[in-house]
């Protein structure tokens, strides 16, 4: 963050328009498993029931101090719905919480964003993006799962999209929100990659040739 907007002033000092967007990642197993989390400590900090934990779990004060303010938050009557309902509601609850606290943190050190784009809401318009990857033949079945023909563009090899089990690779949702970005039609677009992230810039590039974008 503090790159990109380094980046973002120096462009706006040389006269340049930017708009500064940061992409939210409020999707998928790692917000499920957040969601979880936050249920195992309420039921053992709140409720002081026993609970065994899994072997891959969020941890930490600030998942406890989540689950106690979702008792004094969230309605009684949530607690005694059915388990999936209770995480996929303190899923939510989860990432708001921590989304205020990146805001106020960016806050502090002089950031602004203009938008904050949602990976969930962004998702709804996966099926208009894959009918026009197909449509570019750039997908095919294999061992049960859909792959991206990404080898023709540079990458290493094929890339999986949906995953056996009907579920949605982090790539695929890269895809769409690439796919959203490029329609903008602006004259330049600056990502910001994680160095854990470098990996997935020639198969993202490689989706965006075949939607008909120049990579």
């Amino acid at each position: 963050a503090v790159f990109g907007d380094s980046l973002a002033k120096i462009a706006r000092f040389l006269g340049h328009e930017v708009l500064c967007e940061y992409y939210v990642n409020d999707m998928g197993s790692q917000i499920r498993l957040l969601g979880l989390s936050v249920w195992l400590a309420y039921k053992e900090h709140v409720l002081r029931e026993s609970v065994t934990y899994p072997e891959v779990f969020y941890k930490g004060e600030y998942i406890i101090e989540i689950a106690k303010k979702a008792h004094n938050d969230l309605e009684p009557s949530l607690f005694k719905e059915n388990e999936e309902t209770i995480i996929e509601v303190l899923s939510d609850y989860a990432k708001d919480l921590m989304l205020l606290e990146i805001k106020d943190n960016l806050d502090a050190l002089g950031i602004h964003f203009d938008s904050y784009a949602s990976e969930k809401e962004i998702f709804k318009h996966k099926d208009a993006v894959f009918e026009r990857l197909e449509k570019a033949n750039a997908l095919y079945e294999k061992d049960s799962k859909i792959w991206l023909k990404s080898s023709l563009y540079q990458d290493e090899s094929d890339r999986v999209l949906i995953k056996e089990d009907k579920n949605y690779t982090y790539l695929a949702g890269d895809v769409v929100y690439h796919d959203e970005k490029f329609k903008q039609d602006y004259t330049k677009y600056i990502n910001i990659w994680g160095a854990d992230h470098h990996g997935y810039i020639a198969r993202v590039k490689a989706s965006l040739e075949f939607l008909g974008y120049d990579s």
